[in-house]
């Protein structure tokens, strides 16, 4: 039998306000827990939101798109992704 990885809400809680900071979330890009797939709330499984933002330059959007691409590698590399979250 696999043994499910748990977290504690506030050990969870600590580190993701810790990688919102690094990435520099904004209301154009914002790190979230996905709830897909009926999984539990409490199963950790970070994504990248992102607003419509429009029409945007050339310059301005390499720069978006540099954030999009720190926000995924810190969701990919969080520590309690996989985790199912205790309270």
């Amino acid at each position: 039998m696999v043994e499910k990885k748990t977290v504690n809400y506030k050990d969870y809680e600590a580190e993701l306000n810790r990688i919102k900071a690094l990435v520099d979330v904004t209301n154009d890009i914002n790190v979230e827990n996905l709830y897909r797939d009926g999984r539990s709330r409490d199963f950790i499984e970070l994504g990248v939101r992102w607003s419509g933002i429009g029409t945007m330059s050339a310059e301005d959007t390499r720069a978006f798109m540099e954030k999009l691409e720190k926000a995924a590698k810190a969701c990919d590399n969080f520590k309690y992704q996989g985790y199912t979250i205790v309270y």
